[in-house]
This record gives C-alpha cells, sequence and structure tokens, in this order.
C-alpha cells in the first residue's frame, strides 16, 4: 500500500479500574485513492509493547498476562507471560483496513 501514513503511540488504561496499563504503537497506512472493493485501503500495524500496574492474583501473586485484538472480525493474541504484573511482548500485528468507517479496534 502505498502514500500517507499516521502513526501514535500511548499508554492506556486497561478496565476495570484499578486493572493496570498497556503500551500500544501503532501505524495506518493507507492511499487516498483506493476504493474499497475487494481490496485494502490500507494496513494498521499494531505493536504490542508492554503493561505495568497489572492487578495480583487471588493470593497476591502476580498474574499471567496475554493480550487479546480484535479487528475487522479477525482474532490475534499475544504469547502469554507468567508470573508478572509487568508483562513485555513487543510483538507486531498487522490488519487490513477494507472500510475504515466500518473497523473499530
Amino acid at each position: 500500500v502505498g502514500g500517507q501514513s499516521n502513526k501514535g503511540s500511548g499508554w492506556f488504561s486497561l478496565e476495570p479500574e484499578p486493572a493496570g496499563e498497556i503500551y500500544l504503537e501503532w501505524t495506518y497506512e493507507y492511499d487516498e485513492e483506493s476504493v474499497p472493493v475487494e481490496k485494502a485501503l490500507g494496513n494498521l500495524i499494531i505493536e504490542i509493547v508492554k503493561a505495568k500496574g497489572l492487578p495480583l492474583g487471588e493470593y497476591d501473586e502476580p498474574v499471567t498476562s496475554f493480550v487479546e485484538l480484535l479487528f475487522g472480525g479477525h482474532g490475534r493474541q499475544t504469547k502469554v507471560r507468567k508470573n508478572t504484573s509487568d508483562p513485555f511482548w513487543n510483538e507486531l500485528y498487522e490488519f487490513k483496513v477494507m472500510d475504515p468507517s466500518d473497523q473499530a479496534f
């Protein structure tokens, strides 16, 4: 996909509070000239970097953590990180964007 791109990153609070935070980076690459007819308008690239402050388990033990992504009807899951309240993934996932007005992350 040629054309333009938008990038961003940041910490996001997990719900329900207090559930910690997750740090994501994303890039949306798109072509303003594309027409959505069985062709992707762009690519959404999400990097799940890390989380912090995840709540402890039942006996104040660190938790087992993973992230589930769902975009445009396609799901992905990070690797499982065991026994940590501050997991690190640094995993990239790419999704095709067929119609930006119809897809939510």
